[in-house]
């Protein structure tokens, strides 16, 4: 198909022509003068011409004055209404509801026939019968209406009638999420709903009418790796939330619980735990109300309907979500070995690999008030503490002796490092790595809680996270409010790499399930996706949101090639990652390279001076 370009005409919306006049007519010194006076005014403001200036003025005396009018006549009417009247006017206005509530009450109030109410009367009873007649009608109506009302009310409480909304939803939902929900699980999308999600899913696709050209667009967004935003998780009671934390259901990878939370202490206004499903984007199937922000929570793996919250006010609590209800079914709310701080993370970690009591999946929590717990759900809700975070400086630091007379006099509480997050060693969950407000790393071990394994230097402010890689068991990761992300290995005590693109603190990071050397890190205004095997320099994806909201939390999908990220205004944004390069078979060799800089170095030296 051939397109021709060509220009149209220049077509003049107001075009008024100049009037020339000869210096030779007699209306010419006029014309002049009339064009220098219109210059002069265009030289002069406006307002140069004009003065502010203030005056007085006077009130007129008020008078007042009597004006006569003739007078109003007026007559006196007298209405009379009898009982046959008012029953006649309610029965026609009653008549149609009537008919209408009789088809919901089981109960029917039986009346004489006409024959029976026409026989001979005196007036006056007459009159007290029809009254009568109209009182039993209006008490016949009234219980009626009482009837009716018990029977909507018990179909809408009915166990049937919310199953079938329910279901009603879902399919309403289905319809108009279809052709994104489809782009998720890498479905194709049905005839007709949306021509550009499925030329997504089928490259091929031609669109329905053959008048419109088939033009490339995109030619860029399909060579250059980039996010599309298909959905959000949101609704009315979550606006305004910051979004705290995430976690995937280990049963069911299409439900995501969703922790809300004010981080400021003065901005505390109440916490919900949400469960959010794929079949319904609109509202979340479970909600939990709690009186403080929501700040970690996690799904067990052996249970999958128990779920760990932890609270800003230090309290872990445990939920069912298989259960409608808002309370938890354990807390630690009265525990003497309750948190004094925020609880900023808190995992289920199995230990099938050990014997006795410590054999099993245990609760572990970490607070700002230095304590990393371990909780017990065997024997009530008992506690015991794994670490006391203590402060600890780096060995260039220690060399000065007046930091050690210093710390002398410090008070107990300061000798405590408040902790914000950790993680356990793949291979070994006797191994956890934490991180701490002062911007270091410690190594630790569940047997000894009196010392460190290892601590690593390198983050100059607070570790907000830290993240064994699932492929290579030496390497993790750690984002810290230096504007940081940093690549480590366990062996070494410094930083391999330190990946920075711009001057915002990295509130979250995590690698990718498909890829070694992949990783999406999420700052106050952008999202960014990291190949390792690309550049170790750049991000192969920048992403600027638009709006006010600050991001805060970033999780891969389980079962598709999605990137969901929360901010702090409610919003959870499901992005679909397009054009991703593919991992090559050998991402986990070349992940484990990058770990070791300088064998790499070595070896190429040394294949140098075998050439020579």
């Amino acid at each position: 198909v051939d397109i021709n370009l060509t220009e149209t005409e220049t077509i003049f919306l107001l075009d008024i022509p100049t009037t020339s006049f000869s210096e030779d007519t007699e209306a010419a010194d006029k014309i002049k003068e009339r064009n220098t006076v219109y210059t002069e005014m265009l030289k002069q403001r406006h307002g140069d011409r004009y003065t502010d200036r203030f005056m007085q003025t006077f009130n007129d005396a008020p008078k007042n004055k009597e004006v006569q009018t003739t007078r109003f006549g007026l007559t006196d009417a007298s209405v009379m209404a009898t009982n046959w009247d008012m029953y006649d006017t309610y029965k026609e206005k009653e008549g149609s509801k009537l008919l209408l509530l009789r088809h919901f009450t089981l109960q029917h109030t039986t009346y004489k026939s006409d024959d029976d109410l026409a026989e001979e009367v005196p007036s006056s009873q007459k009159s007290n019968r029809v009254s009568k007649i109209a009182k039993d009608e209006d008490k016949s109506i009234s219980m009626t209406m009482r009837d009716s009302s018990m029977v909507n009310d018990s179909a809408l409480r009915s166990d049937a009638f919310k199953q079938s909304l329910f279901t009603m939803e879902r399919a309403v939902t289905l319809n108009n999420y279809q052709h994104k929900q489809a782009v998720y699980r890498g479905l194709s999308v049905l005839p007709g709903k949306n021509l550009r999600y499925n030329r997504l899913t089928n490259p091929d696709a031609v669109p329905p009418s053959s008048n419109r050209p088939r033009i490339a667009d995109n030619d860029v967004g399909k060579i250059l790796p980039n996010l599309e935003r298909l959905w959000d998780y949101k609704c009315s009671i979550t606006r305004g939330r910051n979004i705290s934390a995430m976690t995937w259901n280990k049963s069911n990878p299409d439900i995501i619980a969703v922790g809300y939370c004010q981080f400021g202490y003065n901005e505390q206004k109440g916490g919900f735990a949400c469960c959010w499903s794929i079949k319904n984007p609109e509202y979340p199937e479970r909600i939990f109300h709690f009186n403080t922000g929501v700040t970690g929570l996690d799904f067990s793996s052996t249970s999958g309907s128990l779920l760990a919250v932890g609270l800003y006010d230090g309290t872990v609590a445990i939920v069912d979500v298989r259960g409608t209800g808002s309370q938890s079914i354990l807390d630690s709310s009265e525990s003497p070995g309750k948190h004094s701080g925020p609880v900023w993370q808190i995992k289920w970690v199995d230990r099938d690999r050990l014997t006795g009591e410590e054999h099993g999946e245990m609760l572990v929590s970490i607070s700002t008030d230095g304590r990393i717990t371990r909780w017990s759900i065997r024997k009530g809700f008992e506690c015991s503490d794994l670490m006391r975070l203590k402060r600890i400086s780096n060995k260039k630091e220690t060399k000065d002796r007046k930091l050690d007379i210093k710390r002398s006099h410090e008070g107990l509480i300061s000798r405590f490092s408040g902790g914000l997050s950790f993680d356990f060693y793949p291979k070994d969950t006797n191994i956890y790595l934490t991180g701490t407000e002062d911007g270091h790393i410690h190594k630790c071990s569940c047997s000894y809680n009196e010392q460190y394994l290892e601590s690593y230097f390198g983050h100059m402010g607070p570790v907000y996270k830290v993240a064994w890689s699932p492929y290579v068991s030496d390497a993790f990761l750690s984002c810290s409010g230096d504007w940081s992300v940093k690549l480590w290995n366990q062996e070494k005590p410094k930083a391999i790499h330190s990946f920075q693109s711009s001057k915002e603190a990295v509130n979250d990071i995590c690698w990718s399930p498909t890829s070694a050397t992949t990783f999406a890190c999420v700052r106050d205004r952008a999202i960014e996706v990291w190949d390792l095997n690309v550049s170790t320099l750049d991000p192969i994806i920048i992403t600027h949101p638009s709006g006010y909201a600050k991001l805060s939390s970033v999780a891969f999908s389980i079962n598709s090639e999605c990137l969901l990220v929360g901010d702090s205004d409610g919003h959870i944004t499901i992005y679909l990652l397009k054009n991703i390069p593919q991992p090559p078979e050998t991402h986990v060799e070349i992940l484990t390279k990058l770990m070791n800089p300088q064998t790499i170095t070595v070896t190429e030296e040394n294949d140098e001076n075998d050439k020579k």
